[in-house]
């Protein structure tokens, strides 16, 4: 499975909720690889948790942290060394959708809405969904955000796989593709 995947990393995107920092991790280790968690990298350089950054600043500062965020990872890694997790909303700005490609395999975990709430509808710490109607805004966030999580390389569909077994598909995946 190393081959095509040689001086690339691997780059996951996906709704919160899809699995990104868990599977990360889980594939990071059986890879060999480093795991690099865009939301950590955003928290280090604000010096702040993520909700309060969103409450004393604003969701498009938090998008312009994540940029720096990307930037700093890429400039300072070996190619092919990382599996990136990115923030659920990390390819709202088309500058991060493009450094990611550039940067490696993107695959996007895909997540039915159902899912999605029952994996964090309980998380005080998931700003964009405080207050109101916790479905609702996942469906709309989802509408919106969809057609950004398909441009990347591959996607595969997280919905009732837990961790382990979302790698097991990522590692079939990358291999019928020939990455």
């Amino acid at each position: 499975m190393t081959s095509g995947l040689e001086g690339k990393h691997i780059i996951l995107t996906g709704f919160m909720g899809s699995g990104k920092s868990a599977v990360g991790a889980l594939l990071a280790a059986e890879m060999g690889r480093r795991l690099i968690d865009v939301d950590n990298i955003v928290v280090g350089i604000a010096g702040m948790s993520i909700p309060r950054i969103f409450k004393d600043l604003g969701e498009l500062h938090f998008r312009e942290l994540e940029t720096r965020a990307l930037h700093e990872i890429f400039s300072e890694a070996t190619p092919g060394s990382l599996v990136v997790a990115t923030g659920g909303g990390t390819v709202v700005r088309a500058e991060n959708r493009a450094i990611l490609k550039e940067n490696g395999i993107v695959i996007f975990l895909e997540v039915e809405t159902g899912e999605v709430i029952r994996r964090v509808g309980a998380d005080e710490g998931r700003p964009l969904l405080a207050g109101g109607d916790k479905l609702e805004k996942v469906k709309k966030m989802l509408a919106e955000r969809d057609p950004l999580y398909r441009d990347c390389h591959f996607s595969l569909d997280t919905t009732g796989l837990d961790p382990q077994e979302v790698v097991g598909e990522l590692k079939k995946l990358l291999q019928q593709k020939g990455a």
